[in-house]
């Protein structure tokens, strides 16, 4: 992966080249700076200011690869995720402002008193000042990871196919550059590859849960799957009893203390669109 900037007299293009072998990919896919992408990246890309890493994640079933979205690692130890396709939020509440709207990221932070992980949504549908909420708090039982969210959804397919550069475009308010650029390209990880399973049975749905672990041992705190299969508010067609499933997991390391492992699996039932889902949500 490489990045470089192209001018040209209102913005720059940001081109984050993607390609790396393997099945062929699809053809540049053009974003703005504001894009869900890019939430790991908007202060650097608005203000010039590092201090964030950004790893893109790619989902694959086969030959089959997509662009599943961005986790990153900001300031203040604050992890970042914003989605490469269009999602819904599932708040379980129809008067909620956030239920169905589109999401933009999903935040988890440092934690605070009584080792309690906070966490925010931002959405795209809703005015600036209405559109972060959903405060949340959790304890993860000792010897685990924090459950950060579930993303669901109804196949593959609803993914952009992996394309072969990025192209984020940006407004140009810098007379430095040379300097700019090397901050921006020291702001992006890396590549992240997950493995999806192939469905035991038919129909299926892709979830992937994400959790996080803090500290020096964090690769050896626990991680299980959620059962979501059985939320019949979003899922149907799901088997009436257990039903066992194959897990392939992924591991992203932000650093030597924090880092994140996501669980891909082909669970049975169907699903009417994409969602991300948090173990309790709250206004």
């Amino acid at each position: 992966m490489t990045d470089h900037g192209q001018e040209s007299d209102e913005e720059l293009t940001m081109v984050v080249e993607l390609s790396s072998g393997g099945a062929p990919l699809g053809p540049s896919l053009e974003v703005d700076a504001d894009h869900p992408l890019t939430g790991g990246l908007r202060q650097i890309l608005a203000e010039g200011k590092p201090g964030s890493v950004s790893h893109f994640l790619v989902l694959e079933s086969g030959d089959d690869r997509r662009l599943l979205g961005t986790v990153s690692h900001t300031v203040g130890d604050r992890l970042l995720f914003g989605p490469a396709a269009h999602v819904q939020v599932s708040t379980g509440d129809p008067h909620s402002r956030f239920e169905g709207a589109t999401l933009d990221h999903l935040t988890l932070d440092a934690p605070g008193k009584a080792g309690r992980h906070p966490s925010h949504i931002a959405v795209r549908d809703l005015p600036a000042e209405h559109s972060r909420g959903l405060g949340w708090t959790t304890v993860p039982p000792p010897g685990h990871k924090v459950p950060w969210f579930s993303l669901l959804l109804p196949e593959i397919g609803e993914l952009p196919v992996l394309p072969d550069r990025l192209l984020i475009h940006i407004p140009r308010r810098w007379s430095d550059l040379g300097a700019y650029g090397e901050r921006v390209i020291g702001s992006i990880g890396g590549l992240d590859r997950i493995r999806l399973p192939v469905p035991s049975s038919l129909p299926s749905f892709v979830q992937l849960d994400f959790g996080v672990g803090r500290g020096r041992d964090w690769r050896r705190l626990q991680h299980r799957p959620l059962p979501w299969a059985y939320k019949q508010e979003i899922v149907s067609d799901a088997p009436a009893g257990e039903q066992q499933i194959t897990v392939s997991e992924a591991t992203i390391g932000l650093s030597d203390r924090i880092g994140v492992t996501i669980l891909a699996a082909r669970p049975a039932g169907r699903l009417g669109g994409a969602h991300v889902l948090r173990p309790r949500l709250s206004r």
